[in-house]
């Protein structure tokens, strides 16, 4: 099982530092608003980093770029993936993680069932330009502070088994999980459809030995499952590196 950080290119020496096996970038965040030549600059450096490579990317859709609601447009979000996919796949990465709740948000009085149907056309759209780079989308279900569709697990799921693509598939966040007070048995239920983890204190911070029950919870959970994909910390900012250090360390004893 591979551990990550997330974190940005001009970090990655952190992640390796930290222990971690691979690093998340945030795909709207690096890859979006940047030049050819910046980016080209930007694939030079990562390419050239023997340390540590960039295995997924979150943070998939700006949240300039709507995906329901009267400003969506197909033209538009097809540009978009076309770029930022593309780029992605330049840089290694084969797994794209699909939060982006500004993007996919139900705006206020739109038509829930209306919006659901759109973003199920996102979905399509996503997976066509995925699979022309052999990329892999993760769902990310999110809590209900943060998004008004799509929330738990058992959500996401639902979601996944209706857009019918093979490279469509489900991440489940434990952060998210537990502040939707939603039960492991949604993981375990729909483990086959599961690619990709993201995990953190129940605080949303750097995981401590005053953790290592949680950890182990989810260790015990994954190993019922067969589970042996990447896991990635998202969780606090600005936590130094004898702490993430820490934690990688807690994770291996449980995961790996």
């Amino acid at each position: 099982m591979k551990l990550g950080l997330c974190t940005s290119t001009e970090k990655a020496s952190t992640a390796f530092e930290a222990g971690a096996d691979y690093y998340e970038i945030s795909a709207s965040g690096e890859l979006n608003d940047i030049t050819d030549a910046e980016y080209e600059t930007l694939r030079n450096k990562v390419l050239s980093d023997e340390k540590i490579k960039p295995l997924s990317a979150n943070g998939l859709v700006s949240a300039t770029v709507r995906l329901c609601g009267s400003e969506a447009d197909c033209e538009k979000i097809t540009a978009y993936a076309e770029k930022v996919f593309r780029r992605a796949s330049g840089l290694g990465i084969k797994m794209l993680v699909f939060g982006s709740g500004k993007a996919r948000e139900v705006p206020d009085g739109y038509p829930f069932d209306k919006a659901y149907s759109e973003l199920l056309t996102a979905a399509g759209i996503f997976s066509d330009v995925a699979e022309k780079y052999g990329q892999t989308l993760a769902l990310e279900p999110l809590r209900k502070k943060e998004c008004n569709i799509i929330n738990t697990v058992a959500e996401g799921a639902e979601f996944v088994r209706k857009t019918d693509r093979s490279n469509f598939r489900l991440l489940a966040d434990f952060y998210h999980v537990s502040e939707n007070g939603e039960d492991f048995s949604a993981i375990e239920k729909n483990a086959d459809i599961i690619v990709h983890l993201h995990i953190c204190s129940r605080e949303r911070g750097v995981i401590r030995d005053c953790d290592r029950g949680y950890v182990k919870e989810i260790s015990d959970l994954l190993k019922k499952i067969g589970y042996t994909g990447a896991v990635s910390y998202e969780g606090g900012k600005g936590k130094d590196s004898d702490e993430l250090m820490h934690m990688f360390k807690i994770l291996r004893e449980y995961f790996c």
